[in-house]
């Protein structure tokens, strides 16, 4: 247990470095390089078949002590960790769509690199479920940074509304008495039926005992 505990000690402290914004290719070979690491973790343990689902798939568990990874797809799961870096380091030759040879490389790459860094934080550090999400995150984002030649971001903008202020109850009135009830609203409602400022056909006044909503302002 000793040696599996200090296997963990290297994969923890690599992920800290992905706290910071970093180049995407030298996220992409950390993220390589720490995948490898979480895979020689993996080999100290138990392995367990999880069975075969109803479309043919075969899932396997890892247990260590106490605790037992999230089931992973033995089909996609490269569990050598120098193939796997050979394949990782293949795949982050060819980050041009256009010239992808073999999308199942890239499949099983990208799934073992995923996979084994949340099965590592399955069995040590069971309690910290958003650090593999964060991982995700990291790869994907240095990844599509690649692909698309855009700078990812941690937040998105939000475009300036066209209308800021809102209709006057002046407004609303006009509005309503020209209302065409069998219609859906569209210049006014911005393209879809207002259930805001405009009464939907069942709250029409005369066909409904409902009473109309009031009016807004």
């Amino acid at each position: 247990m000793e040696a599996f505990k200090e296997a963990f000690a290297p994969i923890k402290q690599a992920f800290i470095a992905f706290s910071k914004y970093r180049p995407p290719a030298e996220t992409l070979k950390a993220v390589g390089e720490v995948s490898e690491m979480c895979l020689q973790l993996m080999a100290l343990t138990e392995r367990r078949s999880q069975g075969t689902t109803p479309a043919g798939k075969d899932y396997d568990v890892f247990q260590a002590g106490g605790n037992i990874s999230r089931p992973v797809n033995t089909s996609l799961l490269v569990m050598n960790p120098a193939q796997f870096l050979t394949q990782w380091e293949t795949a982050m030759k060819h980050t041009n769509p256009a010239r992808v040879n073999s999308f199942s490389l890239w499949d099983e790459t990208l799934y073992t690199a995923a996979v084994a860094f949340a099965c590592a934080y399955d069995l040590c550090q069971p309690g910290s479920r958003k650090t593999p999400g964060t991982y995700l995150e990291s790869m994907f984002a240095s990844l599509l940074e690649l692909l698309t030649g855009r700078k990812t971001q941690k937040y998105i903008p939000l475009r300036e509304p066209s209308r800021i202020n809102p209709p006057t109850r002046e407004e609303t009135r006009r509005h309503l008495r020209g209302h065409n009830w069998t219609e859906s609203c569209t210049s006014w409602c911005y393209g879809t039926h207002c259930r805001r400022h405009c009464p939907p056909p069942s709250y029409r006044p005369g066909t409904s005992r409902r009473r109309a909503p009031p009016l807004p302002g």
